[in-house]
C-alpha cells in the first residue's frame, strides 16, 4: 500500500473512531449480576456531573428493583435547541419513510427503534412543549374516490402514562408560582426546578460598602455602576426571562397594591380573550405607572452594566473572577461556579461567590424529561422517569455528596445507601413539594422555589426587551454609561438648577415614538401590541432599530450636554 493510501486510511479511522474515544465513559457500577445489561439512550443538554450520577444512581434503583443492571446511552448534540432540531429532523425522515401509523391521527404509532432516542432530559418547559406539539406534515390518502391531502400533526413525545394518584403523590398541587410541574397530559414532567436570579461576590461587595443583594432592584444602585456583568437579552433566552420576570413583577406588585390582584391573574389565564381588554379600562394608570417602573428598572439595571456578554454562562464566571461585583444567572450556572470554588471542608456560604434567588418576583420553571415517541425501550424509559421523581432521584439534585464531608450523614434511602450523589453536588432544585418538607436540612442550598416564585403569568410584555434594550442600552453602551454618571451627578449636587435636573431624568427614561400608519405611538402598555405588531412588517423591524438607536445616542448626548452646561446653552 502506497503511502497517500495509508494516510487516508488512518485519517479515516481517526475520524470514524473519535466520536467513540471521546464518549464518556459509564459511572461505575459494579457486575451486572450475570444477568443482560440493558440499555437507555438518552438525549440531553445536561452537563457531564448530572449524567455520571444519575447513571450510577438509576442503575443501582434498576438492580434492586428490576433485577438487572442499566447502561445510558448519553447523547449530547448541543444546548436544547439544537436537539429540539435534531429530534424534528428524526421525526420527519421516519413519517416520511412511512414509518409512523396515522390510523389514529391523535396518537401516530410506530415500533420500538422507530427513533434512536428513549428520552429528552432536561431543558425548560417551554422547549419541552415544543418537542409535544411535534411537526406538522402533509398526508396523502388514498379513498374511494381518488387521492386527498391533509395536515397532521407528528408529537415527537408521549404521555407517560401514570395515574394520576401516582401524579399527586409526587407532586401535590401542579404549580409552581404561575408555572405547571408537569404537563397535564403527561407529555413532560419536571424533574427539577430552574430559577433566575442574582450571583454576587461578597468581596467585591465588601469593597464596595454593598450588602448582599435580596432584590433585582438592589442592583440599581448607584454604587453598582461598573459592577454588574448581564447577557445581551437578543442572544440568551435565560435572561430574557429575568428581565420579563422583572416587568411582571412590577404589574403584579401594582395590582396587589391597587386591589385587582385577582381581576389580573383571571384575565391572564384566559387565553380567549387578551388581558388588556379586560383590566385597561379600570386600570390603566396602574398598568402604565407599573409599564414604567419596570422598564425604568431595566434601564438602570443597564445603566450600571460593565458589560453585556452573548451567553448567560460567563456572567457567573466573571463574578466569580472579581470583575464585576454582580450579575443575572440561572440558579445552576450561579450556584454551580460557588460549588467550583469550595475548598475542601468549606460551606457554601463561606465562599466568595453567592446567589440568591428573589423572592416572589424570579420565574421557577420546570426542568422536565419527555418520553420520545418510537424509542427504542418505551418500558425502560417510564422506569427512569420514574426514578428520576422518586426520593433517590430528587435527592441528587440538591443533597451533599455521599463521599465528601456532611454526605455520610444523608438520611438512607430504600436500599440503606444514603441518599444523594456519589461524588459530585449538583446543586439543582428538586421538583416536588416534599423533598422540601422533609429533607430541608440535609439540602446544601436551603431554599424552598414554591415560597420563591413569581404568582403572575406573563404579561406578554417580553417581546420588547430585546429590541428596545438593544437600542437603550446594548448598542449606545459608551453613551447610556456617560448620560448616567451625569445624571447622578447632577442629582448628588444640591445647587444643580432643579428644571435642568427634571429635563435630564426625561431624557433619561424617555423612550421614542413609533410610527404606525399616519401615528406616531407612545412606548406604553396599552400601544405595545400595535407597536409589535409594526415591528413584524417586512422591514420595519431594522428600520426601528435604526431609529431607536439613533433617538436614544442623541437623548444620552443632550443629558450629558446638559450636565457639562448646567441647564445652560
Amino acid at each position: 500500500m502506497r503511502l497517500p493510501q495509508i494516510l487516508v486510511f488512518v485519517g479515516l479511522a481517526l475520524v470514524l473512531g473519535v466520536p467513540f474515544l471521546l464518549r464518556p465513559a459509564a459511572a461505575p457500577a459494579g457486575g451486572d449480576g450475570g444477568g443482560t445489561r440493558a440499555t437507555l439512550v438518552v438525549v440531553t443538554p445536561h452537563v457531564p456531573q448530572i449524567r455520571a450520577e444519575f447513571e450510577f444512581a438509576f442503575d443501582r434503583w434498576h438492580r434492586r428493583e428490576h433485577g438487572s443492571g442499566v447502561t445510558i446511552d448519553w447523547r449530547v448534540p448541543g444546548g436544547t435547541s439544537e436537539i429540539v432540531k435534531q429530534l424534528e429532523s428524526q421525526y420527519v425522515a421516519a413519517a416520511k419513510a412511512g414509518r409512523f401509523d396515522f390510523s389514529d391521527e391523535s396518537d401516530p404509532q410506530a415500533a420500538p427503534g422507530t427513533i434512536a432516542f428513549d428520552l429528552m432530559f432536561g431543558g425548560g418547559s417551554f422547549d419541552h412543549g415544543r418537542v409535544k406539539r411535534g411537526v406538522t406534515l402533509r398526508k396523502t390518502f388514498v379513498t374511494l374516490t381518488g387521492q386527498t391531502q391533509s395536515e397532521v400533526r407528528l408529537p415527537l413525545s408521549r404521555p407517560a402514562g401514570f395515574t394520576q394518584e401516582q401524579l399527586d403523590a409526587w407532586f401535590g398541587e401542579n404549580s409552581v408560582g404561575a408555572q405547571l410541574l408537569y404537563d397535564p397530559e403527561q407529555y413532560w414532567l419536571g424533574t427539577a426546578l430552574s430559577g433566575f436570579g442574582i450571583v454576587y461576590n461578597r468581596d467585591a461587595l465588601a469593597r464596595l460598602g454593598l450588602p448582599e443583594p435580596t432584590a433585582f432592584g438592589d442592583l440599581t444602585d448607584p454604587r453598582y455602576r461598573g459592577e454588574l456583568v448581564l447577557a445581551d437579552p437578543r442572544q440568551s433566552g435565560s435572561v430574557t426571562t429575568t428581565f420579563d420576570s422583572i416587568l411582571n413583577w412590577h404589574l403584579y406588585s401594582h395590582a396587589v397594591k391597587d386591589g385587582f390582584a385577582a381581576q389580573l391573574d383571571a384575565a391572564l389565564r384566559d387565553s380567549a380573550t387578551p388581558w388588556e381588554r379586560v383590566i385597561m379600562p379600570a386600570h390603566s394608570a396602574s398598568v402604565e405607572a407599573a409599564f414604567d417602573a419596570g422598564w425604568r428598572e431595566l434601564r438602570e439595571l443597564a445603566a450600571n452594566a460593565r458589560s453585556f456578554t452573548n451567553s448567560s454562562t460567563k456572567p457567573p464566571i466573571d463574578v466569580s473572577a472579581g470583575e464585576a461585583a454582580a450579575g443575572l444567572a440561572i440558579d445552576f450556572y450561579g450556584r454551580g461556579q460557588a460549588q467550583a470554588i469550595l475548598a475542601p471542608g468549606q460551606e457554601p456560604g463561606d465562599t466568595r461567590v453567592g446567589y440568591v434567588d428573589p423572592k416572589g418576583s424570579v420565574s421557577i420553571d420546570a426542568d422536565p424529561i419527555s418520553i420520545l415517541r418510537g424509542g427504542p425501550n418505551p418500558e425502560l424509559a417510564k422506569r427512569f422517569v420514574e426514578f428520576c421523581l422518586s426520593d433517590e432521584g430528587q435527592a441528587l439534585w440538591q443533597f451533599r455528596a455521599t463521599t465528601q464531608p456532611g454526605g455520610a450523614a444523608n438520611p438512607p434511602g430504600p436500599g440503606g445507601e444514603p441518599l444523594g450523589p456519589q461524588r459530585e453536588q449538583l446543586r439543582r432544585m428538586p421538583a416536588r413539594r416534599a423533598m422540601y418538607e422533609t429533607y430541608t436540612p440535609f439540602m446544601i442550598d436551603p431554599v424552598n422555589p414554591f415560597e420563591l416564585a413569581s404568582p403572575t403569568l406573563p404579561a406578554g410584555w417580553r417581546g420588547a426587551i430585546a429590541p428596545m434594550m438593544g437600542a437603550f442600552a446594548i448598542d449606545v453602551h459608551g453613551e447610556i454609561k456617560a448620560a448616567w454618571d451625569a445624571l447622578l451627578a447632577a442629582r448628588a449636587d444640591a445647587s444643580f438648577p432643579p428644571e435642568s435636573l427634571a429635563e435630564m431624568e426625561r431624557l433619561f427614561y424617555a423612550f421614542p415614538p413609533t410610527r404606525v400608519g399616519d401615528e406616531d405611538l407612545a412606548f406604553t402598555a396599552a400601544n405595545l401590541g400595535a407597536i409589535r405588531a409594526e415591528w413584524r412588517k417586512p422591514g420595519r423591524a431594522d428600520q426601528t432599530r435604526i431609529e431607536y438607536t439613533k433617538w436614544f445616542r442623541e437623548n444620552y448626548a443632550r443629558v450629558v450636554a446638559l450636565h457639562e452646561t448646567r441647564g445652560g446653552s
